[in-house]
């Protein structure tokens, strides 16, 4: 994923939960330090946490749009639903 789009993101998982700290927290850390790679969008979010950013945000961020591209291949179901 191109570091414009996987900063645009995470920009947008921080707006919803409006913070680092929150999105921590979501995620079950106690330290945003913990999600900081993610957040700031050094890197992708990782998979297992996907689920959960997209339930908690009740579908407004989905796990298409934090892993454009490999979604597919983590959650074939997605393509069959779709």
């Amino acid at each position: 994923m191109h570091d414009k789009t996987r900063q645009t993101i995470a920009a947008r998982v921080v707006a919803e939960f409006k913070g680092h700290g929150e999105v921590a927290k979501v995620l079950g850390y106690e330290d945003r330090r913990n999600v900081w790679p993610w957040t700031s969008g050094l890197r992708e979010f990782p998979p297992e946490h996907c689920v959960t950013i997209e339930q908690k945000s009740e579908g407004r961020i989905t796990r298409k749009e934090l892993r454009p591209d490999d979604w597919q291949a983590i959650w074939p179901e997605l393509s069959e639903a779709a």
